[in-house]
């Protein structure tokens, strides 16, 4: 949740700005500029809440050996 806060606070304190003049390299992708990696970051998230969601409905609904 840290994350998603600290990118909202910087969303909101760049407004106005032109972010595609601040770049940053990324290990797999190459140079991102700030716009690109906002976009890469909410991706990434989303996948992050998918597979969440696919493993969660894949777990037991009740878990045995733990009933006393």
């Amino acid at each position: 949740m840290e994350l998603q806060e600290r990118t909202l606070a910087f969303i909101k304190e760049t407004r106005g700005h032109d972010l595609s003049k601040y770049n940053l390299a990324h290990p797999f992708l190459g140079t991102l500029n700030a716009y690109e990696w906002l976009q890469f970051v909410a991706l990434h998230e989303i996948r992050h809440a998918k597979q969440v969601r696919e493993i969660a409905r894949n777990l037991p609904k009740t878990v045995t050996g733990l009933e006393k």
